[in-house]
């Protein structure tokens, strides 16, 4: 298996570069006060959707200077971290003959579509249908015209767009309606919109809410979601995209329980369909002690169903990657900005719906498979740099494991039970092994993606582009919540311990 999140290609970094740079002059020109502007208009709206966004009184779609410089600058940043992900991902393609629907929720100026196109260019030449859901109509224009541009350019047809100005619980009951004249379900998407989601409604018992009752957005989404997947080819995947913030990382650890409730099979970035070690719901536990290392029954149907480590509502599942390979012009338009940056982070869920044939990569017993989740740190007494990973029976802690980046994964040629024997870390509670082996009798791990050749060198020095500028500490369509900062280090001989599991 390749790197999560590998370097672009030469072509794909030239698409990126060469027809996106067109493709956003030919969607949205500036005119030439608004070119003049621009790195200040780009602060400006970083501000806005960040430190003043409660004050936001209007959408910034409404401005022509502040559009201009989110599709000039924040769009392309977005395109290029999702470009990352689809490399790395590697989608089933569509068939030749058929059409095949894309459904891109809260679509925005379809960035996930736009990704897609520029990413994978198997799939240029298919019959896409995209159905682009947003609450507001101008975004999406501006997406369709972006799409068109770079099938031009390319001379290819250009995908067929549906745009659809709805809540999204409504935008998928009119992607069934396009299902039902005949056009295949093949992909569900979701970017940067899920945390932003309030309840619907909430169900009140007598006088008093029942909060075991309450009925949210995200329930109901992921319940249509989950039902789409259930009548699509085995092939079909959703994909849910949020930013590497705390905010970001908890709703779809949340979204990650309910589908388990729903049946689905999680398809990266975990390798199994047990508990989260890092998420701890209302169902974990009647006390905060229960909750730290309560083992749920093992379905018949399921694999290892691991543990809830001690990080448990403190730290959120993300990934983080270097920035190395971005265009030119949009690295050299951030320079005046302030908000350059050396790396980019996301959290993501790939799923689809649980079938025969999908077993667990663990559940032959006789390997473990490993998802690296963390930034380097040091331990005392532990080899070389540590980083936290998550498996099947629960997290891990990997000595000497400064190589892999952010999002390796690894097979473990050890089965689950002699992993349970392993020492425990104290304040985390995850398992220590040394990748060598020489830190636990027995293990041996086999790199199936190759270290990223960025892999940082020196520990917590450089933190996750998210701590150092405000415009990747928020989402594509704005945040007000903000990951906490990381602790300063502790006392000499004290371990530096990412408490945010490596920002």
């Amino acid at each position: 298996m390749q790197a999560l999140f590998p370097m672009l290609s030469v072509e794909r970094g030239r698409d990126i570069s060469v027809l996106l740079g067109q493709a956003l002059k030919d969607a949205f020109p500036l005119k030439k006060a608004h070119r003049q502007d621009l790195p200040y208009n780009i602060v400006q709206l970083s501000r806005l959707l960040t430190v003043e966004r409660a004050e936001m009184r209007h959408p910034y779609w409404a401005s022509p200077a502040m559009t201009g410089a989110y599709v000039h600058y924040f769009l392309p940043w977005n395109i290029y971290r999702m470009s990352r992900l689809f490399s790395g991902l590697h989608l089933a393609t569509p068939p030749d003959d058929g059409r095949y629907l894309l459904l891109d929720l809260g679509s925005g100026p379809m960035t996930v579509p736009v990704a897609l196109w520029l990413s994978c260019p198997e799939w240029r030449s298919k019959k896409i249908v995209v159905c682009a859901v947003d609450c507001a109509g101008h975004p999406l224009q501006i997406g369709k015209a972006i799409l068109e541009s770079l099938a031009r350019q390319a001379g290819t047809e250009p995908w067929e767009v549906v745009p659809v100005q709805s809540s999204l619980e409504q935008g998928i009951r009119r992607a069934g309606q396009i299902i039902q004249k005949g056009c295949t379900p093949w992909l569900v998407t979701a970017a940067n919109v899920l945390n932003e989601l309030e309840p619907l409604k909430k169900v009140r018992l007598g006088d008093e809410e029942d909060a075991d009752f309450e009925k949210t957005r995200l329930n109901d989404i992921t319940g249509l979601v989950s039902s789409m997947l259930r009548h699509a080819p085995k092939q079909a995947r959703a994909l849910f995209i949020e930013p590497g913030t705390r905010l970001g990382g908890l709703t779809l650890m949340g979204v990650r329980s309910m589908l388990r409730e729903e049946g689905m099979h999680i398809e990266a970035p975990c390798h199994h369909n047990g508990l989260c070690p890092l998420y701890r719901g209302d169902d974990y536990g009647d006390t905060e002690d229960d909750d730290l290392f309560m083992q749920e029954e093992e379905p018949e149907h399921q694999g290892p169903q691991g543990q809830v480590s001690k990080l448990a509502g403190r730290s959120w599942c993300h990934f983080t990657f270097t920035s190395i390979g971005a265009p030119s012009w949009l690295r050299a338009l951030a320079e005046p900005t302030g908000l350059a940056k050396e790396t980019l982070s996301l959290s993501f869920l790939l799923f689809s719906a649980a079938r025969e044939e999908n077993q667990d990569e663990e559940q032959d017993g006789r390997k473990t498979c490993l998802r690296i989740i963390s930034q380097p740190f040091s331990v005392p007494r532990r080899k070389g740099q540590c980083r936290y990973a998550c498996s099947g029976h629960g997290l891990i802690l990997l000595e000497d494991a400064e190589k892999y980046a952010s999002g390796t994964k690894l097979s473990l040629a050890q089965a689950g039970a002699d992993i349970a024997k392993a020492p425990q870390d104290a304040r985390s509670g995850a398992r220590c092994l040394a990748v060598d082996g020489n830190g636990h009798k027995g293990t041996e791990v086999f790199e199936e993606s190759g270290h990223h050749p960025f892999a940082h060198k020196s520990g917590r020095k450089h933190e996750d582009a998210g701590t150092k500028s405000r415009s990747f500490r928020r989402h594509e369509r704005g945040s007000s919540q903000y990951p906490k900062k990381a602790a300063k280090k502790n006392r000499e001989g004290s371990r530096q311990h990412p408490k945010d599991l490596g920002r």
